[in-house]
C-alpha cells in the first residue's frame, strides 16, 4: 500500500508540472463592474488582463482616436439596458457571469468607426476565445485581433464583427458570410487562433452558435466553422498582443457584446466555454498512472501466490 501511495503522489507531482509548462493566460471581461454608461477606457476591470499600455490615456482600454483621447461621448460603454447576454441553450455553453455591482454588457455610442484595445500580455500557442452578441441590423460589432494601439487602420488589424447580419473578417482581405445573425438575437462566438512563433503562417477558425457541449474533439473534428482563415504572419505577427472592442453603427446602436473569455493555457476550450473534456496528455497520465498501479497489484498478487504454493 506504501508503494501505491508513493506512486499516486508521484503522479500528483507530475500532473501539476505538466499543467504549469505553458506560460498561459485566462482573460476575463463580462463587463458587470462598470459603473452604468462609464467608458471601458477609465477603469482597469476584468481579471487576468496586465495592466495597460503604460500611457495615462490607455492605462485600460485604448481609445482608437490618433492622439489617445476619448473623442467626446462617441465611446465604447457598459450598459445595464439588457443586463447580461445568454448564450442559446442548444449551444451547450455553461459559463455564468458574476454579478458585482449590476448584469451589464458593452455597446457603443458612435456612428463611424470606434474601438477601444487591451493588452493581453502577449499570447501564443493554441489560443480559444469565446464572446456574446446581440448584433442590431445596422451593428459593426465584435473584436478587433493586434489592432494597432492608436489609431483604427494600423498594419496589424484583423477585426472579427458582425455587420448586419453577416460576420465579417477584415484583415487578409474581407471574408463575409451572409445571413449568420438575426437583429437582436444573442450569439455565442467560439475562436481558436493558433498563433505559429516560426515565422510561418497563423490559422484562425471561428465558429457561431456551435454545440460546444459535445465537447472540443467534436467541435474541431465534426463542426465546420463559419470561418477558417490563414492570416499571413505579417499580419498577425508571432503573439497575441492586443484585443479590441468594436462597436459602432451609422444609424442607431451597434447592439451588445458580452461575456469575453480569451485562454491559451492547456484548458483553454474549458475555460472559455465551461465544458470539461479531459485533455489528451492528462488522459495518457491517468492511464500511464493506471497502468502502473495495476501491474504493481498483479507482481504483487503473484508473489502471495507463489508463497501460497510452497
Amino acid at each position: 500500500m506504501a508503494r501505491i501511495n508513493r506512486l499516486l503522489r508521484i503522479l500528483v507531482f507530475v500532473s501539476l508540472v505538466w499543467a504549469g509548462v505553458a506560460d498561459a493566460a485566462n482573460l476575463v471581461a463580462d463587463f458587470n463592474e462598470y459603473p452604468s454608461n462609464e467608458r471601458l477606457l477609465t477603469t482597469n476591470y476584468g481579471t487576468g488582463w496586465p495592466a495597460g499600455f503604460g500611457t495615462t490615456a490607455q492605462a485600460k482600454w485604448g481609445e482608437d482616436l490618433a492622439d489617445g483621447t476619448t473623442g467626446g461621448t462617441s465611446v465604447v460603454i457598459a450598459s445595464d439596458a439588457v443586463g447580461d447576454l445568454v448564450a442559446p441553450v442548444g449551444t451547450g455553453y455553461s459559463l455564468t457571469q458574476p454579478v458585482v455591482t449590476a448584469a451589464r454588457s458593452a455597446t457603443g455610442t458612435s456612428s463611424s468607426t470606434r474601438r477601444q484595445n487591451r493588452a493581453t500580455g502577449g499570447l501564443t500557442g493554441d489560443i480559444w476565445m469565446s464572446w456574446l452578441m446581440a448584433p442590431t441590423a445596422d451593428a459593426r460589432l465584435g473584436l478587433n485581433l493586434n489592432g494597432s494601439v492608436k489609431g483604427f487602420g494600423g498594419a496589424e488589424n484583423v477585426r472579427v464583427i458582425a455587420v448586419g447580419s453577416s460576420f465579417n473578417v477584415y484583415g487578409p482581405g474581407t471574408n463575409a458570410q451572409t445571413g449568420v445573425f438575426t437583429a437582436g438575437e444573442t450569439a455565442l462566438i467560439l475562436g481558436l487562433l493558433q498563433m505559429d512563433t516560426t515565422g510561418t503562417d497563423d490559422r484562425m477558425r471561428l465558429w457561431v452558435n456551435p454545440n460546444v457541449g459535445l465537447g472540443e474533439t467534436d467541435v474541431l473534428a465534426n463542426q465546420v466553422p463559419n470561418h477558417d482563415l490563414i492570416l499571413d504572419n505579417a499580419i498577425m505577427g508571432s503573439s497575441l498582443n492586443t484585443v479590441g472592442v468594436v462597436a459602432y453603427s451609422a444609424t442607431s446602436s451597434p447592439g451588445y457584446l458580452d461575456a469575453l473569455r480569451i485562454s491559451n493555457d492547456a484548458n483553454g476550450f474549458f475555460n472559455v466555454t465551461g465544458v470539461s473534456v479531459p485533455e489528451p496528455g492528462a488522459m495518457a497520465l491517468l492511464a500511464v498512472g493506471s497502468m502502473a498501479v495495476y501491474g504493481y497489484r498483479r507482481r504483487r498478487f503473484r508473489r502471495v501466490e507463489d508463497r501460497t504454493d510452497v
